[in-house]
């Protein structure tokens, strides 16, 4: 893990004033007398000089944010540390929105050895943003400077492992779209290695797993025969109307090939077309040609023109929305 570096503000000095002690004295009593309290004053300046040698080193030896990079959705701890030892005192932090201040107030230590601690304050996880953290160690001695550091705290918004984007692509010879959540089958497009097919820059965020209130999409092979295309739908009625034709196999007009019933989850939309506060709209369009094909897409200004060059809008509502997206 990184050291960060430190920068020190004293807020306490020590004073030290010297006087000179002139013994005068007669005969060899008064010599005696005087040397006994020029060494005493020896002694204490020397202690006190002692003491005061502690004072010029930082009084922190380092600090430490971890992770090295903190994200969203872990916890973000501040280490703090001089000489290594058990903290003797109380340690606490507070949040005001991008400021956040780590503080330890020892009990009093005085004297010799200099006052050891490592201690390590939990943050807990924080929002996306860049904060200015504030690390103030309290000696709570008139040996010991006060200790002030001074950072820069970033947290980056963490990848959810359970979010994915649905990626959009275009075939120009076929004139048919295309959207996939695969991260292979997303890699195969971008390669090249099946000609023909480009991003149009059009995606939005599902769900790969189940999470309370999804529904799973289901996915149809359209054979070239009916369009050579792929038939998506989160309405768990569209998908069991395709699994029982394409396991009785007697209906020609669904004579599909199924690839999974799970594509990816999305929140499905009332039949107003209303999707939840915390989902958006996926429009859902159909070419109405022999070579069948659909269109998904959370851009109104793409739905509407896509129904001028005479796509049909299909889903609920009077816009035709077919399933909810992550914003």
């Amino acid at each position: 893990m990184p050291v960060l570096s430190m920068r020190a503000t004293r807020h306490r000095a020590i004073d030290e004033r010297r006087g000179e002690e002139r013994v005068r004295g007669g005969g060899r009593g008064g010599i005696d007398i005087g040397r006994g309290i020029l060494l005493s004053l020896a002694f204490a300046v020397g202690l006190l000089q002692s003491q005061m040698l502690w004072a010029d080193p930082p009084t922190v030896d380092f600090v430490e944010i971890s992770p090295p990079q903190p994200t969203t959705h872990a916890d973000v701890s501040v280490r703090v540390s001089f000489h290594t030892g058990s903290a003797v005192g109380t340690h606490t932090h507070s949040i005001s929105g991008s400021s956040i201040v780590v503080s330890l107030v020892q009990n009093g230590i005085s004297g010799i050895p200099p006052p050891h601690f490592d201690f390590t304050e939990t943050l807990g996880q924080l929002e996306p943003g860049t904060y200015q953290l504030e690390v103030i160690v309290d000696p709570n001695s008139p040996f010991y400077d006060q200790y002030i550091g001074q950072f820069s705290l970033t947290v980056v918004q963490n990848a959810d492992p359970t979010i994915v984007p649905a990626v959009e692509f275009y075939n120009q010879q076929l004139d048919h779209y295309f959207m996939t959540a695969s991260p292979q089958e997303i890699a195969v497009l971008d390669s090249g290695i099946i000609a023909g097919w480009s991003r149009t820059g059009q995606q939005f965020d599902v769900n790969v797993g189940q999470v309370d209130g999804t529904e799973p999409v289901c996915r149809y092979y359209i054979p070239p025969s009916l369009g050579n295309s792929h038939f998506f739908s989160a309405f768990p009625f569209e998908c069991n109307i395709l699994f029982d034709a394409v396991q009785l196999g007697d209906d020609p007009t669904f004579a599909y090939v199924r690839e999974t019933l799970d594509a990816f989850y999305v929140v499905t939309p009332d039949q107003s077309g209303h999707c939840p506060s915390d989902r958006i709209p996926v429009y859902r369009l159909w070419n109405q040609r022999p070579d069948s094909n659909h269109r998904y897409t959370t851009s109104i200004q793409v739905r509407d023109a896509m129904v001028g060059k005479g796509y049909a809008s299909e889903g609920y509502g009077v816009l035709g929305v077919g399933m909810c997206a992550l914003p």
